[in-house]
């Protein structure tokens, strides 16, 4: 062996000696040729000796550690380890000189890099006063966004400080070993969709990058599914008496008597109760809302909690007629007006609810966000938020130990209330995400049920949106939102005597009359809604859009119009789920903007059509639900406008029940980073001047179309 390595170093040498090199570098190269040998063996592994399978092991215990800090690897190692070696087996390993640069900052970045061994210097955008120096034996890795994008660029420099060695795999390896296994291939798609909609730029910081990459693995679904955590499990959830465990005082025998006593004492408007106190006395009587071992701590699902609990203040502080607890976190500026106050006790008086609603009314209000958590809706076996619910309420009451305090009409009350929630959305009305057919699906609903169920419903409503942002009391109903709400809450009142056209049109009118928008044409009508699904809120806001709009073609302007008014009654209409996100993301990306996404719009309603007529099961339903949530995700993380211009056409529609998935494919988020080049900015920019020239003597300035990227 060492007569083999003296060989190879003497024919080097030669060859150096030959091409006149220097002295100095002939001593660098010799060095490094030095290294080489002594780390590489000079007989080579006959696969015919060993099996596979003992060829896969040998792998795996040489690059399992380098891999297995990266949290998906890690995953994959548990969960598909065959996956795993051919994996292992796919690292390149290579070996670079003092002062070489593994990468630098402009450099494509379309393999992961995972340091092996030696020491680095890692200088990343903005620049530091001094490199960071890391050791190559931590296995540290890099750039993994380039696996699952292309054309992204590195924003630091990796230069090793010694002679050192870094492994790599590129996305074509990658997708080599996995696709044969269809469910690691949906686990890595899941995750990299979720990774690269988590890029808030292209030049995001290293540390970023590894934060994204745990969170990401840990939400992934598949992983949960096969690893669920076990403190999750229904099986292992007592709500009861884990809070019973915390409290140093016995729990009420008769909740609905300690809430009318909390009533009471809190409608003394005593300075002592704030929304803070109130909340305290709530997590006594409604376990579910125990801030440590509550049934959202369980699932931790904070958000959802705040949310739950503001819901339930806000409505002992309507019930209590304390406006000072309701508006406690509201800005002196921006609080709900005496005039609303009103007319949200005059809601309340005319829901008229006794003692026991009241009680079923919080109870609803305080498991309902749990709906929200992946793990709640797993276990049940339900998608759906509110069938969720209906699970818990029926076969894991441990999770809600509340509803077994209801009495039977008050458990009625509350799984109709629910099952109402799941047929029309108060938000998606809010916004104009639903359509009147919606409303007229409530109506149908309503019809052979009492009225004292219509009327729990109204009041429920109250309490939801009014905990819809969370907060001490009701962060949401201030005086810019709570218009609206009242509105659409006054409106649905009266279900039963209007039509569903007259009550949804009615409201979506009452939203523009602020902003001094009387709409005579249908095609006023159409950005009417347009602009209750944009969230707009000034008048400034709203000329933004009306350029938007303006910049868009007659044809494209006209099929956008017939959708914004398809009414889900006499004609088909498909109910964008998702789109206010999609709205806001693109107005918030510099390189996609309002006209952009209407643009998209017009090409994905012109595939819907078609799609759905030949898709039997929605073929006949007057209302189709379309999925949006993996546009918006790619609205936020599209760095080129005219790769985001075309990603209809390489989407995928798929059905599942009433709706229609949207599915971006992998050439779209492939290129989710790919940087705008010269040729994608001439091809839009031929479309701007195409776009100015249709506009020339309009009364809206071209020059506002050709810069609009809202």
């Amino acid at each position: 062996m060492n007569e083999s390595r003296s060989r190879q170093r003497r024919e080097v040498r030669l060859y150096l000696t030959g091409q006149n090199a220097s002295y100095e570098l002939v001593s660098r190269i010799m060095k490094f040729v030095d290294y080489k040998l002594e780390r590489t063996l000079t007989v080579q592994l006959d696969s015919d000796l060993v099996s596979p399978t003992l060829q896969a092991e040998l792998f795996v215990s040489q690059h399992s550690g380098y891999l297995c800090n990266i949290p998906i690897f890690a995953v994959a190692a548990d969960v598909y380890p065959d996956i795993f070696a051919k994996i292992c087996a796919s690292l390149q390993k290579q070996a670079y000189e003092k002062g070489e640069s593994v990468f630098m900052v402009g450099d494509l970045a379309d393999r992961l890099h995972i340091t092996a061994a030696g020491v680095f210097e890692f200088d990343e955008l903005p620049a530091k006063s001094s490199p960071e120096r890391i050791q190559g034996d931590e296995a540290h890795w890099f750039s993994e966004i380039g696996l699952y994008a292309e054309f992204v660029l590195h924003a630091a420099t990796l230069r090793a400080r010694n002679i050192a060695e870094v492994f790599t795999l590129t996305g074509d390896d990658l997708l080599s070993c996995v696709h044969g296994s269809p469910s690691c291939t949906t686990m890595f798609y899941e995750y990299a969709k979720d990774f690269l909609a988590m890029q808030r730029s292209t030049h995001d910081q290293h540390h970023n990058q590894v934060a994204y990459a745990r969170q990401c693995c840990d939400k992934n679904t598949h992983y949960r599914n096969l690893r669920p955590d076990e403190k999750k499990m229904f099986h292992n959830i007592d709500i009861l008496a884990s809070v019973k465990a915390k409290q140093e005082t016995e729990a009420a025998s008769c909740p609905v008597e300690s809430l009318a006593g909390l009533l009471v004492s809190v409608a003394g408007q005593h300075a002592e109760w704030d929304a803070s106190r109130v909340g305290k006395q709530l997590q006594s009587l409604l376990p579910e809302l125990h801030s440590q071992v509550g049934s959202y701590a369980v699932f931790e699902e904070s958000a959802a909690r705040e949310q739950a609990e503001s819901a339930c203040v806000s409505t002992v502080a309507l019930l209590s007629n304390r406006y000072d607890i309701y508006t406690e976190q509201q800005l002196n500026g921006d609080k709900l007006t005496a005039s609303q106050w009103e007319q949200l006790q005059a809601l309340v008086r005319w829901s008229a609810p006794s003692g026991n609603e009241k009680f079923a009314a919080l109870v609803l209000l305080a498991i309902r966000a749990l709906g929200k958590s992946r793990a709640v809706r797993q276990q049940a076996g339900e998608a759906d938020p509110d069938r969720a619910i209906l699970h818990l309420m029926d076969l894991a009451t441990q999770v809600v130990p509340s509803v077994a305090s209801l009495e039977p009409p008050m458990l009625a009350l509350v799984e109709e209330a629910l099952l109402a929630q799941e047929i029309f959305k108060l938000a998606q009305m809010m916004q104009g995400e639903n359509v009147p057919g919606n409303i007229a699906d409530l109506r149908d609903f309503f019809a052979d049920r009492s009225m004292d169920t219509f009327r729990f419903y109204i009041f429920y409503l109250l309490g939801f949106i009014s905990g819809i942002s969370g907060g001490r009391g009701s962060k949401f109903m201030e005086a810019k939102n709570a218009d609206a709400a009242i509105s659409a809450i006054h409106m649905l009142k009266h279900l039963l005597e209007k039509s569903p056209a007259a009550i949804y049109w009615n409201y979506l009118i009452s939203r523009a009359a602020p902003f001094g928008l009387q709409p005579r044409t249908a095609e006023e009508l159409a950005l009417v809604r347009l602009a209750c699904l944009s969230r707009i809120r000034s008048a400034a806001e709203l000329h933004v859009l009306q350029h938007a709009w303006q910049a868009c073609s007659p044809t494209e302007r006209s099929l956008l119009v017939d959708h914004f008014l398809m009414d889900g009654i006499r004609d088909r209409a498909f109910v964008l789920q998702f789109l206010p996100d999609c709205i806001s993301n693109a107005r918030w990306n510099p390189v996609v903007g309002l006209t952009v996404l209407l643009q998209v719009l017009v090409d994905l309603i012109s595939n819907l059509i078609p799609a759905v007529s030949n898709m039997p099961k929605l073929n006949g339903r007057k209302i189709v639900r379309v999925d949006l949530s993996d546009l918006s995700a790619f609205a936020a993380a599209v760095r080129n406008r005219f790769i985001f211009r075309s990603c209809i056409s390489r989407c995928k529609l798929s059905s599942s029940k009433a709706t229609v998935i949207i599915q971006l494919s992998d050439d779209n988020w492939t290129r989710a980073n790919q940087e705008e080049t010269d040729f994608s900015n001439l091809a839009y920019a031929v479309r701007d001047l195409l776009v100015q020239k249709r506009l020339e003597g309009s009364r809206v300035s071209a020059e506002a179309f050709s810069t609009e990227r809202v």
